[in-house]
């Protein structure tokens, strides 16, 4: 009887010792699982920043055409100014000559 308990004993063991191996390997497959998660993470993030760095870079270029855009306009406008006064002037010289003939 001593020797079926024993033996019975071995079995348990063996099994416990089988479902801790099984147990041993889920750990390692779910540590090397977290590790390439992490990894993976790392480099969805380093792409995201330099997304965001090429994006903030051409938000600056997009600004800068803008800006120049603008500074155009502003010049052309001023031109446009420059422009009107001149034929003005003009305007003014050739009602004065007309006044010097008729006097």
């Amino acid at each position: 009887m001593y020797i079926k308990q024993l033996k019975g004993e071995i079995e348990k063991l063996r099994s416990s010792n089988e479902e801790g191996k099984k147990s041993s390997n889920k750990v390692s497959e779910l540590m090397q699982q977290i590790k390439d998660l992490q990894e993976e993470l790392s480099k969805e993030r380093e792409d995201k920043q330099v997304l965001i760095t090429e994006k903030e870079e051409l938000m600056k270029e997009h600004t800068q055409v803008l800006r120049e855009r603008e500074r155009e306009r502003e010049r052309e406008r001023e031109r446009e100014r420059e422009r009107g006064k001149d034929k003005q002037r003009g305007g003014e010289r050739h009602r004065n000559t007309e006044r010097v003939r008729v006097c």
